[in-house]
């Protein structure tokens, strides 16, 4: 075989597998649209892990992540107790540790902290490639062919039942957000308290 010959099937050979790993994204992409599309609401026990790459410090927290149509609460128990609520593309946060709360306009997907929303808004502007993972799950990364703020979006979502168990996001200067989503409770009724922020009278209140 010549070398001509063995470089062209090298590379009809990549293209090969290229196209394979385009296809079990999108696979993976529309077996999670199809999934949520049929939920009414989703609870999680969260883990998450920000990096902040000028301090090189990381800071990780566990709570309960709440979903219904309009509306997502996240409820970190550690390291401090935070209530967070986004609705009505307003975000509102308090942090019991410093009696601050604070109230923000939405400017991104990436701040809806709607993993779905987030997936879909950078799908069909992005590069998509299947990474190495677990059995029984499919991993992809996300990589925006022009974006400000995010560098690489990764995904883990269940192959079975198209939901996500994980979501990355890299920002352009090196910051990064890691959520895994455990035991996840599907089309069960809410408590009304989880939507509820309990900001005492004597909080210091913060708008941007």
């Amino acid at each position: 075989m010549t070398a001509k010959r063995l470089f062209l099937i090298t590379i009809l050979m990549v293209l090969f597998c290229s196209i394979l790993e385009a296809d079990k994204a999108e696979d993976a992409y529309q077996k999670m649209i199809t999934a949520y599309s049929k939920l009414t609401t989703w609870q999680a026990v969260i883990n998450q892990t920000n990096y902040y790459i000028q301090t090189k410090t990381t800071l990780k927290s566990t709570g309960n992540f709440y979903y219904q149509k309009g509306k997502i609460a996240i409820k970190y128990n550690k390291p401090n107790e935070q209530s967070l609520l986004i609705r009505n593309g307003v975000m509102t946060m308090y942090d019991k540790s410093s009696n601050t709360a604070m109230e923000t306009s939405l400017v991104s997907a990436v701040q809806s902290l709607n993993p779905v929303e987030i997936i879909k808004t950078y799908w069909q502007k992005s590069t998509k490639t299947c990474l190495p993972g677990d059995a029984g799950f499919t991993s992809i990364s996300i990589v925006p062919k022009s974006d400000k703020q995010i560098k690489e979006i990764k995904a883990q979502i269940d192959a079975k039942s198209g939901y996500i168990t994980q979501l990355i996001y890299i920002e352009k200067q090196g910051n990064s957000v890691t959520i895994t989503f455990n035991k996840l409770v599907i089309n069960k009724p809410i408590q009304e308290s989880a939507w509820k922020l309990n900001i005492p009278k004597n909080a210091n209140i913060l708008k941007r």
